[in-house]
């Protein structure tokens, strides 16, 4: 349980509590993360729309940079996961191209062959670490709570490429929420896009996306939405008054990251996974655990 960790660009820079409670989470599990200083960008899905090859070589480099260490990567951002994967698949099918990359990569002493595996913190949990071993580390059960989980779209398309569960019924966030304790939300809206990627270029119709998937999961009484991404995270939380504005209506629905969701089951003090972080207040939801309706 050893990988190359990569955060991401947005956790290192706006959604830091992701980060803090990835680190948390994996050092209590005993998930070990190596620092790579030297791993860019990954560019983000925009890149590739502006230059294919330049896209490709970066990524190259990074996954190069794996390999060299003999370990896979990790990162808690489905857009990086994506972007990485789809890069991989593009390299490994094309000889010629994997030839011409490695030209460019010799010119800083690098080279690659194909073999990184990059994995999501999701998938390392349920799949690796295992469900079973959660449910086993659990001390504080989240019992209590509805948790409504927001895939987000990179982490699930194109399936052939990314091939991490069902694109239409995921299971594994829910699966994970029942190991802890909790009653999952199934609705609708869990699997599509958060609007992240033309919140600049389109911010009114980002707005217009995210207040629809916050209202459906609010209309099956969720208490909470967790996510895997910290770019589903950035729209829904930290720009969840835009989505109000478009709705025209109160929503104030809390949006976690999933580590620090893992940490809360696993006691992790609260104030340490940087609750007080995000915009909409999480102290309703906290307030719950342990406390079920009785009927």
């Amino acid at each position: 349980m050893k990988y190359l960790f990569y955060p991401g660009c947005n956790a290192e820079a706006i959604e830091k509590e992701s980060l803090t409670a990835t680190r948390l989470v994996c050092a209590e599990l005993g998930i070990e993360l190596i620092d790579a200083p030297e791993f860019s960008c990954c560019g983000g899905s925009h890149l590739d729309k502006l230059d294919g090859y330049m896209n490709l070589l970066i990524n190259a480099r990074n996954l190069a940079i794996a390999e060299k260490q003999g370990l896979g990567i990790l990162t808690i951002c489905n857009t990086c996961l994506n972007v990485m994967k789809r890069a991989n698949v593009e390299l490994n099918k094309d000889p010629e191209l994997l030839k011409q990359v490695n030209h460019d990569l010799e010119k800083i002493g690098m080279s690659y062959s194909g073999k990184t595996e990059i994995r999501h913190l999701l998938e390392v949990l349920c799949k690796e670490y295992g469900l079973a071993s959660i449910k086993e580390k659990t001390k504080r059960p989240l019992s209590g709570l509805k948790i409504a989980s927001f895939y987000g779209c990179h982490i699930l398309r194109p399936k052939d490429e990314i091939n991490f569960d069902n694109p239409e019924n995921p299971m594994l966030m829910e699966k994970l929420v029942e190991a802890m304790g909790a009653e999952p939300v199934y609705y609708d809206s869990r699997t599509r896009c958060c609007g992240f990627h033309i919140t600049m270029a389109n911010p009114s119709l980002c707005a217009k996306m995210s207040s629809a998937n916050l209202l459906d999961a609010k209309s099956h009484y969720a208490d909470v939405i967790v996510t895997p991404c910290t770019l589903c995270h950035t729209v829904m939380d930290g720009q969840q008054h835009r989505a109000e504005k478009e709705a025209k209506q109160k929503i104030r629905l809390p949006v976690v990251h999933l580590p620090q969701l893992v940490g809360l089951a696993l006691g992790i003090d609260e104030k340490k996974l940087g609750f007080k972080r995000h915009i909409v207040s999480c102290k309703g939801f906290l307030g719950k655990i342990g406390k079920e309706e009785k009927i």
